[in-house]
């Protein structure tokens, strides 16, 4: 049943990006100018298989819009800050990520897929059953390169 609710939710996801990207591509001629698409290069939304291939949740779902539109996209295997980079700097057209504040001015949030609650793992002997128990880790909290935090947590100087 849970893998039902997957597939379900991941369609759903797929359906609605591409009536968004193509409202955003309609300026163009879809099938004049492929457009870049940046992938994290975090597994399991998208890494390198032993082929070399571009594979993960992500180029499935850029896949899928592919095969359902009449768009060339060109899948971009980027580190998560970088991919970052390069769409406020132009190099690609479309990502998947994370929604955050200070991106806002360079980015059009096309579609919200899900909803992700932020978590942290502890390694094993660590116990973690409140928020202020973070204030007692020896070693800190090791963070995404370009990742994003919910505000609480990321105003927060006690943490880090």
């Amino acid at each position: 049943m849970n893998d039902r609710r997957v597939e379900k939710g991941l369609n759903s996801i797929i359906s609605f990006t591409i009536l968004l990207i193509m409202c955003f591509t309609a300026q163009t001629t879809m099938a004049e100018k492929p457009l870049k698409f940046g992938i994290p290069e975090i597994k399991p939304w998208g890494y390198q298989n032993e082929a070399k291939q571009i594979v993960g949740i992500v180029p499935d779902i850029i896949d899928q819009i592919s095969l359902n539109t009449d768009l060339k996209l060109i899948k971009r295997l980027l580190p998560y800050k970088r991919m970052w980079m390069e769409t406020q700097y132009g190099s690609i057209d479309l990502a998947f990520a994370a929604k955050a504040p200070k991106r806002d001015p360079y980015v059009n949030y096309v579609a919200l897929g899900y909803t992700v609650k932020f978590i942290v793992l502890g390694r094993k002997g660590i116990k973690i059953s409140k928020y202020e128990d973070l204030y007692t880790l020896p070693k800190g909290i090791v963070m995404l390169r370009g990742g994003t935090r919910p505000p609480k947590f990321d105003n927060d100087d006690r943490i880090h």
